[in-house]
């Protein structure tokens, strides 16, 4: 989600790229835009460390498990095309900082 409002990013600029693609090829289609993934928590905070300190923006996330990002994909494949962008999250929302924070604390990370 919000693959158009980080764009300083090159791997987003990369799935923007993408997706311009998809729309503009003529056949139907619906793209599946997802929120953070839960599983990736320790990769966010390892790739936000700076030696024992992990920085990230207190900005808004709404995690979801990966299985639940693969079964609203599976949903919304057998569903008649979109042509649009759909969007999948989970139904509560988290400070990103507080998110890697979490995990940190529930794995024993020191940082």
């Amino acid at each position: 989600m919000g693959t158009d409002r980080l764009l300083q990013s090159g791997y987003f600029r990369a799935k923007m790229a993408q997706e311009e693609l998809v729309q503009a090829s003529g056949i139907p289609y619906t793209i599946v835009r997802a929120t953070q993934f839960f599983e990736f928590a320790g990769t966010i905070g390892y790739v936000a460390a700076e030696g024992e300190t992990v920085r990230l923006p207190s900005a808004l996330a709404q995690p979801m498990v990966s299985d639940d990002v693969a079964a609203a994909v599976a949903d919304f494949t057998l569903r008649e095309p979109a042509n649009g962008i759909v969007e999948a999250a989970g139904p509560d929302q988290i400070p990103l900082d507080d998110f890697v924070r979490q995990y940190l604390k529930a794995t024993d990370d020191k940082r």
